[in-house]
């Protein structure tokens, strides 16, 4: 119904991302209403076991999705080469992969529309056609072309089915009417042929195979596969009842399920050991997608043109950017020509590291970027060019220059602080008596805030008067034998 593209989407700054074009290859209108289905239904699923689509465009009249480019295979491929190269999964990890897409089945079937309104979606194509394996090891349920929501415009037409009948439940095949639990019967033969390492429902033509899917009687698991684990065969055989009442009733109940049997089973599961089976299969594979992935990229890139000043050899691989000094307009910021890195001197020559004046920074970070296993972090080799206004090719001012600022600001610090403490003890000194010489105040007594002058006593102020004997007037001062404070009476 679609071709598929790997294509380059390309954004600001250079941004760049892989992704995946469907195109219908038809566009009559059911064809036209179906794809539109699809769109509607694929930008709202959003789920690490479901494939991610970013967007739904028209191009020269032609319509298409923007997906993930997911790197890896489909379950089926897989199946097959794991039969040519005689190298099987353990039952565990095949339980994972049936696992981790009944995770992305029960999502979509949980789905609900903005307003809260269930979307009752049924994928109605489960098959290992669309069972995505990466070399990550993680598992994506793909292409919901033909899947049933309530937001769909186009309805099945009558006498007829959609999907594989290899893998169809008996009522899809018989009315074409299902709910979610026709993919739990889809998952539960997929189980059973990754199991039993052989299909389940055979034959060349398709009312062949239809008859056998209404009539045969499932063998199994334990008639196929000597060694199987009792709980993976209660979990296959149940998902193959044909009586939709008597099958699990949600994915996210079959995946329970089988949890518990990978939790029984004796065995580490881990998704690295799928990831390693399923790049060691596709190994050739891989290599050749990624060369042709790497010519491709390489082709859109822009190529130098003569025009260019600079030799791109020696060139470093970064932006330039002017930056304005004091009293110096700034100029506007310019990119410089890009090229595997190196470290060039601080002043480079024009045409070598950029223009007169071009100061070349080291791209560092801090700390240094981690390095591998046993071996110490290691800055980049990268640079940054920084072309200064023309005052920046002047001469460097002397090295001396600092040191007098930094002399300057020391001294400015300790005039100010010196000042901040006489203020300080000048505070703290008592007021002198009228007519009396303030006494000296000693070290101590200044250190303490003037506590040993308070503690002291006062020195006697009495006079002779002109020999006479008699004391001159004024308050008399408080000695350490009169009791209580002096009162201020007069002599007489």
């Amino acid at each position: 119904m679609a071709d598929v593209f790997l294509a380059l989407s390309t954004g600001p700054f250079g941004a760049k991302k892989l992704v995946v074009l469907k195109c219908p290859r038809a566009f009559d209108q059911e064809y036209a209403g179906m794809f539109m289905d699809e769109a509607r239904l694929a930008m709202r699923l959003n789920h690490p076991n479901v494939v991610q689509t970013y967007d739904v465009g028209v191009h020269d009249g032609s319509f298409f999705l923007a997906m993930e480019f997911l790197e890896g295979q489909p379950l089926h491929r897989l199946l097959v080469a794991m039969g040519r190269e005689s190298r099987y999964l353990s039952h565990g990890h095949l339980a994972r992969i049936a696992s981790d897409a009944l995770a992305g089945l029960h999502y979509a079937h949980e789905l609900c529309d903005y307003d809260g309104t269930p979307l009752q979606i049924v994928h109605r194509d489960v098959s290992p056609h669309n069972l995505f394996v990466t070399y990550d090891g993680h598992v994506k349920v793909v292409d919901f072309g033909i899947a049933k929501a309530t937001l769909n415009v186009v309805s099945t037409a009558a006498g007829s089915v959609k999907g594989k009948l290899a893998y169809m439940a008996p009522e899809h095949a018989m009315s074409g009417i299902v709910d979610r639990r026709a993919d739990l019967f889809a998952m539960g033969i997929v189980l059973w042929e990754m199991i039993a390492r052989r299909r389940l429902i055979t034959g060349v033509q398709s009312s062949e195979r239809l008859h056998r899917l209404l009539t045969m009687d499932f063998p199994p698991l334990s008639a196929e596969v000597a060694n199987v684990h009792p709980l993976l065969e209660v979990v296959a055989m149940r998902a193959l009842q044909r009586d939709p009442r008597e099958r699990y009733q949600t994915a996210a109940e079959m995946r329970d399920a089988l949890e518990a049997y990978i939790g029984a089973c004796g065995e580490p599961v881990r998704s690295t050991e799928i990831a390693a089976t399923t790049a060691a299969l596709f190994a050739d594979v891989r290599v050749e997608m990624s060369a042709r992935i790497r010519t491709y990229v390489r082709s859109t890139m822009p190529q130098p043109t003569p025009d260019d000043a600079t030799d791109a050899s020696l060139a470093p691989e970064v932006e330039t950017a002017r930056i304005p000094m004091a009293g110096v307009p700034a100029t506007p910021a310019a990119l410089g020509p890009r090229s595997p890195s190196v470290r060039p001197p601080m002043l480079g020559p024009a045409g070598v590291f950029g223009p007169p004046g071009a100061l070349a920074l080291p791209l560092r970070s801090s700390p240094p970027p981690p390095g591998l296993p046993g071996e110490p972090g290691t800055w980049p080799t990268g640079t940054a060019v920084v072309t200064l206004p023309a005052i920046a090719s002047q001469a460097p001012r002397p090295a001396r220059f600092g040191l007098v600022v930094l002399v300057g600001l020391l001294a400015s610090v300790a005039t100010l602080g010196l000042t901040l403490v006489f203020l300080a003890i000048g505070r703290r000194a008592p007021p002198a008596a009228a007519g009396q010489p303030a006494p000296t105040a000693t070290a101590a007594e200044a250190a303490y805030g003037g506590e040993a002058a308070a503690r002291a006593p006062a020195p006697s102020t009495s006079a002779d008067a002109g020999g006479s004997g008699a004391k001159a007037a004024g308050p008399s001062t408080h000695t350490p034998g009169s009791r209580g404070p002096a009162r201020g009476k007069p002599s007489r």
